[in-house]
Parts: structure tokens; C-alpha cells; sequence
């Protein structure tokens, strides 16, 4: 925010070189469900990440402490650990993930 009002839809200018960093960021993440795009990856048939990491698809899954025995009820045979969310090395501020 600058002077109290939202600004990233705002284009700046660095260098010389003007963009739009919040068009930007949303055109990031819709890539990813965009079939035309190299960085496709998701798509609304893949099945639930959580029913992946349980069949043994998925490496990692992000999620909850209250997701945990959810998780082993689907996957009791798999060795199942916890790790907090990753954090940008030198931030003074702890991230989480959301819930809503």
C-alpha cells in the first residue's frame, strides 16, 4: 500500500522498464492451470493432493496439524512426518499457511 490506498494493480517503472507486478503475479499462478502454458501442472480432473500423497504419488503435502490423522487413516502404512512451512532464509516475520 502507498499513501493508504492498494497499489498493485499500479504499473512501476525500474530501470526504465515498466510492469505491472500484480498482474504479473496473478498471470504466475494462473499459468499453472493454463494447458497452453510450459508450466501447466494442475488441472480440476487431477485427484486431491492429500488422496495423492496417501497413494504414494506426491512427496510432500502441505496442510494442517489437524490433517494428520486424516492423513494416516488413509495411509497407514506410510511414515508420515511434519515440517514447518518453509521460510525465506533471513525474514524477521514467521509465515503461515492460511486458512479460510
Amino acid at each position: 500500500m502507498t499513501g493508504g490506498s492498494a497499489s498493485f494493480q499500479k504499473p512501476i517503472s525500474v530501470q526504465g522498464e515498466s510492469y505491472s507486478p500484480g498482474l504479473d503475479a496473478l498471470r504466475f499462478y494462473t499459468d499453472f492451470a493454463n494447458p497452453s502454458k510450459e508450466t501447466y501442472s494442475w488441472s480440476a480432473d487431477q485427484i486431491n493432493a492429500r488422496e495423492a500423497f496417501a497413494a504414494g504419488k506426491l512427496g510432500f503435502v502441505f496442510g494442517y496439524w489437524r490433517d494428520l490423522p486424516n492423513l494416516k487413516a488413509m495411509a497407514p502404512k506410510i511414515r508420515i512426518g511434519l515440517a514447518n512451512f518453509p521460510q525465506i532464509e533471513g525474514s524477521f516475520q514467521t509465515s503461515y499457511y492460511a486458512n479460510y
